[in-house]
Order: C-alpha cells, then structure tokens, then sequence
C-alpha cells in the first residue's frame, strides 16, 4: 500500500482519545510535541495500568486533555518522573523553540 500526499494529511484527526495530543484534538496539525504527548500518556499507563483520563468517557476526555494545563500526575510518582511527564505534557504553543 502507497500512501498519497492526500492520505498524509496532517490536518486530520484520528487517534485513540485517552492517548491524543491536544493540537490534534483541536485539528491544529501534528508535530513531534504531539508523539511525547503520547508518550507520557503510555508512561502513565504503565506505571498506573491506566492512560490519563481513562476514568471519563471519551468525548468529555477529550475536552479534558485541550482545556487541562496537564493530565494530573499521580503523587505517588518520583520528582524524576513527574519532571519528566510535565515536559511531556507541554502544549506546543508554550514550547520553546
């Protein structure tokens, strides 16, 4: 299977909800920030058993994850990983370039 430039759009939104980066959610395109977004949410999961917001249904997950500053951390976890997390979970727009 060949993808076209049409199916390579970056403007769409597809995903599994619990594990979407808030720019996609919000069909701002998709960007390296939206993979380690990703990625702290699989790190929860499997320090938790659970990915963020796993708790909510779906679509109010959803709205979670935009409106959110960030996925709430569990305390349980070392300031190592919790730094780690919270520069997962920057929204692009307030990253450093």
């Amino acid at each position: 299977m060949k993808l076209t430039e049409a199916d390579a759009n970056t403007h769409s939104v597809v995903g599994t909800p619990y594990w979407m980066a808030p720019e996609v959610i919000e069909m701002s395109g998709v960007c390296t920030a939206s993979d380690i977004w990703s990625v702290g949410c699989i790190v929860i999961e499997l320090l938790t058993g659970a990915p963020p917001y796993y708790d909510l249904q779906p679509m109010p997950a959803l709205f979670k994850i935009v409106q959110d500053e960030n996925p709430t951390i569990p305390d349980s976890l070392s300031p190592d990983i919790t730094d780690f997390l919270l520069q997962c979970f920057k929204k692009p727009f307030r990253m450093l370039s």
